[in-house]
């Protein structure tokens, strides 16, 4: 049984998603609970990209201990040299060297000379880093054999780990394993370094297409909190890590994800997002928690809330969605719900609540 890395992508694809941006209190927020969710490598952005990207990161390097926290970078010396200062605090540290080739494969001159630039960049970044990432953006959609030429360069430089970024989602899963075999097969130095893939779910492929990837020796899964990323967004962390635990017999691999904290981590990132999850939503869906459901006083058949939980038994439970007990007024909460006069209360109706209450918190914090 092999292990697979869960490097998670839910920081760093934040600010692509149309709906919201999270600040820097929110990012440190998240990052430690990916910590606690046992997540082996963080990527918060990029240094090089903001002031805001380069202070995130200096902050998170600061409070994260056994996680390793990554920066992006392109293929040039100034982001390398800025994304090292950024993770000077870190205990473990990682550069992610993105390469977007799809616009250099047709002309030959400009097809050495980005080689040649790859092995200067990454051989540069290897005497500050001593772990690199090396990503190729659009892997799927360039020619095999230069991509191949472009991951045998990345790791004679210094490339500890190599990364196929399916960025189109295009890409099926017969496809995929098809693509990595012959990458396994013809670069000569490929089993000394961690293969990853990075899969975008804009057919809805992404979970499939990492969850088959591990049959052929992938050593690293690149992922996001309820699938957040740009457009339809990126495989989603809850949902392989599902398939991973439910079906070892299967896939005969582990990773270091803690399951139980996939639901509070499922609900943070809703929280500071505003961006709720659908009911049916596999794993962390309101319909898929009936196990979870009973154990903090559900009714299975009806989804709802008895209201008979004592104060002790209602804050643990909210606190089991990922709800920062600082963050709301309890009394208020609880005086809300025995407003309503009923037995039992909706989860629906119980989000509303405490929206609101986190809304009047944020006020009063603005204030």
């Amino acid at each position: 049984m092999h292990q697979i890395k869960i490097f998670d992508t839910t920081l760093s694809s934040s600010s692509k998603v149309l709906a919201y941006s999270m600040d820097i209190y929110e990012k440190v927020k998240l990052a430690m609970q990916l910590e606690k969710l046992g997540v082996d490598i963080i990527e918060i952005g990029c240094a090089s990209n903001s002031k805001t990207d380069y202070e995130t990161i200096k902050a998170i390097s600061k409070v994260i201990s056994n996680s390793t926290i990554c920066s992006l970078a392109n293929l040039n010396k100034n982001d390398i040299d800025v994304a090292y200062e950024a993770l000077k605090d870190a205990n473990n540290k990682r550069i992610n060297l993105l390469a977007t080739v799809s616009n250099r494969q047709n002309d030959i001159k400009s097809k050495n000379e980005y080689l040649r630039q790859i092995l200067e960049t990454v051989s540069y970044a290897k005497n500050k880093f001593n772990d690199i990432e090396f990503s190729l953006e659009d892997a799927t959609s360039i020619d095999l054999n230069f991509a191949c030429k472009i991951i045998e360069i990345a790791i004679n430089a210094g490339a500890n780990t190599i990364n196929i970024i399916d960025a189109l989602g295009y890409i099926m899963p017969d496809e995929l394993v098809n693509y990595i075999k012959y990458i396994k097969n013809k670069v000569k130095n490929v089993n000394n370094v961690d293969i990853s893939v990075h899969c975008h779910n804009d057919l809805g492929n992404a979970v499939s297409n990492s969850l088959l990837a591990t049959k052929i020796g992938i050593n690293q899964l690149e992922c996001s909190i309820n699938g957040l990323g740009q457009k339809a967004g990126h495989a989603a962390l809850e949902e392989i890590i599902a398939s991973l635990e439910t079906r070892k017999d299967y896939f005969n691999c582990y990773t270091n994800i803690i399951f139980d904290e996939i639901y509070p981590t499922s609900q943070m990132v809703c929280q500071i997002t505003e961006m709720p999850i659908a009911y049916n939503k596999p794993v962390v869906g309101m319909q898929c928690l009936n196990s979870n459901l009973v154990k903090y006083g559900y009714n299975e058949n009806e989804y709802v809330l008895n209201k008979s939980l004592n104060r002790k038994e209602f804050i643990n439970f909210i606190s089991s969605m990922g709800i920062d007990n600082n963050s709301v007024d309890f009394e208020i909460i609880m005086h809300k719900i025995n407003l309503l006069g009923n037995n039992y209360l909706t989860m629906r109706k119980l989000r509303e609540i405490i929206d609101d209450s986190l809304m009047q918190h944020k006020k009063r914090i603005k204030e």
